[in-house]
Parts: C-alpha cells; structure tokens; sequence
C-alpha cells in the first residue's frame, strides 16, 4: 500500500518570515524532508509553500521539480495581487498541483482590490 502525506514543508535558509518557523522540527531543505519521508515509510508527499516564504513559491516549485516522483508542489496565492490570475495560469503550466488560499492574511477577497484582480467589477 502506498503511503502519501497530504501536507509538508520545504524552506529556503533565510525566509522572509522565519518567526513563523519557531519550533520546527526540520531544516526546511528538500534533503531532509526526503529522509524524514524514508524513515516514516511515506512513498510521496504534497509540498505546501508554507507562510514563512510569504509569496514566493521557488523553493516549492524546485523541490518538486527535482523529485517528481516523490513530491508535488502546492503553491500559495495573493487574491488580491492584479497579477494573480497569471501566476495561476503560468503555475498551472508548470505542473503546479494545487493551491494554498491563506484568507485571513488577504482581508475580504470580495473588495475592490481582489475583484480588480481577477477582471471584476468594484
């Protein structure tokens, strides 16, 4: 039976939020994550950028480019950043698998800002 973690982390050494890593367990590199999926025995796992790389999203898109038979990216996006609906298509174009919608750090996703954004009305 295969074994598949539905949510991990990968980080770069000096992420733009780092208080948000307090307590981890892990150093964040694609290296360690592979080993701590080896000794629990899970054959695959979805890469979530997590909130302490803010937007960016590299570090995700190259772990799961380095092992796409182990890792699959899930990336963070701004709903109110006009430049959204592209990074969506380009991600999508890059084998991006899902995405983290992160609400409570984009205020209402209905004001003016997000519908400019998507091609909307305010």
């Amino acid at each position: 039976m295969r074994v598949n973690d539905a949510h991990v982390h990968v980080w770069s050494e000096s992420p733009p939020w780092p208080e948000l890593l307090a307590g981890s367990l892990q150093d964040g590199r694609a290296v360690s994550l592979l080993a701590a999926m080896d000794a629990a025995g899970v054959d695959m796992a979805a890469v979530i950028t997590p909130r302490s790389m803010a937007w960016d999203n590299s570090v995700t898109l190259q772990a799961a480019h380095a092992h796409p038979e182990r890792l699959v990216a899930i990336s963070r996006v701004r709903l109110t950043d006009s430049s959204s609906v592209r990074t969506l298509k380009e991600q999508i174009d890059d084998n991006v698998r899902g995405f983290r919608i992160d609400l409570a750090e984009q205020g209402d996703v209905l004001d003016g800002n997000a519908r400019s954004a998507w091609g909307g009305r305010s």
